[in-house]
């Protein structure tokens, strides 16, 4: 826990361009650099990516939680799924899949779709880290655009809290599952799958009962920006 601790505040007092440099970079790794992967470089890029993800992964999880994170991991997981389903046709019936590099090959096929998810985790990962070594006030510095990233970043922390309170509240009422340490868990599973729509509903619904607020003060914040009375 103190190691943890340290961890957080090392990376909270780090310069907010440096944490901002670093979400560029990692987008352009996750969403820009695929668009040059050509067939023959599809395996090494696969697992490279898998790599990466796998420790952004594995450093999230120390950081906001195993059990926040768990929670996290088995709805993309969950979506994950329906979405490899829908793609097998796709691959299968030799459809297009990226408007910039031909895979005319079934397991390279394979390797790009499974990617695209992977990226998706990871953006999750390292999203949710610079959530929580990131403070809403250090946009402030930046004038008015600072206070528009400030209400952005500000709301994603709040839609990340309620969600953990929702999984919490789940949990009391023995609808969603616990985490007991064990890999294979079938009960589980089917909590997850059967009281996701139930977390993500309540957690919209939160969120849209406190954004009224939040822009009302956002207003006065942005009215005293431009030197206006309120």
């Amino acid at each position: 826990m103190i190691i943890k601790t340290k961890i957080i505040m090392s990376l909270r007092n780090m310069p907010l361009f440096i944490k901002i440099g670093f979400l560029i970079i990692v987008a352009s790794l996750f969403y820009i650099s695929p668009l040059f992967v050509t067939e023959s470089l599809m395996k090494p890029y696969f697992f490279i990516l898998l790599f990466i993800v796998v420790l952004f992964a594995s450093f999230c999880r120390i950081i906001i939680g195993k059990k926040l994170f768990k929670s996290i991991f088995w709805l993309w997981f969950i979506g994950a799924a329906i979405y490899l389903l829908i793609s097998t046709i796709r691959i299968y019936n030799m459809s297009s899949l990226s408007p910039y590099q031909e895979y005319n090959h079934i397991f390279e096929r394979w390797l790009y779709v499974v990617a695209h998810s992977i990226r998706l985790l990871g953006t999750f990962a390292v999203g949710l880290i610079f959530i929580k070594v990131t403070s809403p006030i250090e946009f402030l510095n930046w004038g008015k655009p600072g206070l528009y990233f400030a209400l952005l970043l500000r709301a994603t922390q709040y839609s990340t809290e309620k969600f953990n309170e929702v999984r919490i509240a789940l949990l009391m009422q023995n609808k969603w599952p616990d985490d007991n340490g064990r890999i294979i868990q079938p009960k589980n599973a089917w909590l997850t799958i059967k009281y996701a729509p139930a977390l993500v509903a309540v957690t919209f619904r939160n969120i849209i009962q406190w954004f009224p607020w939040a822009w009302i003060f956002f207003t006065k914040l942005h009215n005293k920006l431009k030197g206006v009375k309120t």
